[in-house]
């Protein structure tokens, strides 16, 4: 991976941060930077994701390959999507954790809300 690019805060020509008192939270002494940098960081972070197990080329073989791979597993379809490793095609996988967005979103009020849910069965689902 390539070292991280450094971060570099926008400014006006005069020297002046634009960014300071646009968020919430800033309070004008390098909240905003810290923002900022937050923001920078869960941008540059990749999880490690594995490739998908299906091809998706248009072609003949393409097609066979991926018809013998579901067979190989039953035509078990959820099995290949969602493969027990990452993957790109894992539910949620285009997600940051959620571990990453509380770096982000500690602060904000309904972060840690939890809404009352009540379970349905599949025939409603």
């Amino acid at each position: 991976m390539p070292p991280e690019p450094p971060l570099t805060l926008a400014k006006e020509p005069d020297g002046h941060n634009p960014f300071i008192g646009i968020h919430p939270l800033d309070d004008g002494n390098n909240a905003s930077a810290s923002f900022q940098a937050t923001v920078a960081k869960l941008l540059w972070k990749k999880d490690q994701i594995s490739p998908p197990k299906f091809r998706f080329d248009i072609c003949k073989e393409a097609a066979e390959y991926n018809f013998n791979l579901l067979k190989e597993n039953n035509f078990e379809l959820e099995t290949l999507l969602n493969p027990t490793e990452k993957c790109v095609t894992s539910y949620g996988s285009e997600f940051k954790s959620v571990e990453d967005l509380a770096k982000l979103l500690h602060r904000h009020p309904r972060w840690e809300c939890e809404f009352p849910v009540k379970e349905i069965d599949d025939d409603i689902r």
